[in-house]
């Protein structure tokens, strides 16, 4: 079932860019990714779907309602977590849950305990002692909570840790299975590899909508040499560089960048990214070790930050367990 129609939006801050002639549509049950560089129109995008900011030019359309007509009906069916939240510093994180509950719906009561568990949120701890990231999950645990159709995320994994990085998209993959629609925008490969379908955006017009698999097309690799460490990740363009760089500053200061253009990912399972040469290196080895081998890599993985498994990822992760 159709939830969400877009037909030719537009929106531009006067002579800067904006995004032009947008057109696309999602199911319930969908996951759906806006990738870009930054300054791309992803953003904008976001607000205007989230009814923020009323498109000069075009319309959408939230289960058949006119949601640039209807916004406040619109408003119904939407949750949508942006960079910045807001909460009641006096009350714990529970207590805040709770109070949205209340005021905004949501009949899912009985799932605090679990979602807050599975983000590491502390129940009892006043939001004010909360950290940039325990705020972001708090936020995030409400959107999952909330009895919206349908969800949208500015930046899925801003403030987030690996580990709660990989929790979301497993809550997203769970919401889906009921019916919801997602839809979260990034500039980060990895994460474009968890959705159904990757609607690429450049210079604010769609570049292309596509399997998530292929949108390692033209991308660039990046391979980043440090005294004790070697890194390899993926950039959508080279004005990236300055951000992946400071990424990874706490590994030191970079000996060596070499930079080269990809075509080799394929995504396994859970929303982990390996390249096809990494996939290859794990079947070398005998088939009854195979599932345990990628089962260790990814906990490396996960555990080291890696948004893409290399066969030096599994280099890494081998001699680490045979270290044990």
């Amino acid at each position: 079932m159709e939830v969400l129609r877009v037909k030719n939006l537009e929106y531009k801050y006067g002579n800067k860019k904006g995004i032009e002639n947008i057109s696309f549509s999602a199911e319930d049950g969908e996951v759906v990714c806006i990738l870009g560089k930054n300054g791309s129109g992803k953003s904008t995008l976001i607000k205007v779907l989230s009814t923020l900011y009323k498109p000069q030019k075009g319309r959408f359309f939230v289960f058949g309602i006119d949601a640039v007509k209807n916004r406040q009906i619109a408003r119904r069916h939407i949750f949508t977590v942006f960079d910045e939240s807001s909460h009641f510093d006096f009350l714990s994180g529970k207590e805040n849950i709770k109070f949205f509950l209340k005021i905004y719906g949501g009949k899912r009561e009985n799932e605090i305990n679990d979602i807050f568990g599975k983000f590491g949120i502390n129940l009892e701890q006043n939001v004010k002692e909360y950290s940039f990231g325990m705020r972001r999950k708090l936020y995030l645990a409400q959107a999952i909570l909330s009895d919206a159709e349908i969800i949208i995320v500015d930046e899925p994994s801003l403030g987030l840790d690996s580990k709660s990085k990989l929790t979301l998209f497993k809550l997203f993959e769970k919401e889906k299975k009921n019916g919801r629609t997602i839809i979260y925008a990034t500039n980060r490969i990895e994460e474009a590899m968890n959705a159904d379908r990757v609607i690429h955006l450049e210079s604010g017009r769609i570049k292309s909508i596509t399997d998530p698999k292929k949108v390692i097309d033209g991308a660039i690799k990046v391979k980043i040499s440090f005294q004790n460490d070697v890194i390899t990740d993926y950039i959508l363009g080279i004005e990236e560089l300055p951000e992946l760089i400071r990424r990874y500053i706490a590994f030191g200061v970079p000996q060596k960048i070499e930079i080269a253009e990809s075509r080799n990912i394929e995504r396994v399972e859970e929303g982990i990214v390996w390249t096809k040469e990494a996939i290859k290196k794990v079947e070398n080895a005998p088939k009854f070790l195979r599932k345990m081998i990628y089962k260790v890599v990814e906990k490396y993985a996960n555990e080291r930050g890696y948004s893409i498994i290399t066969p030096e990822v599994v280099e890494e992760a081998k001699k680490k367990f045979e270290m044990r």
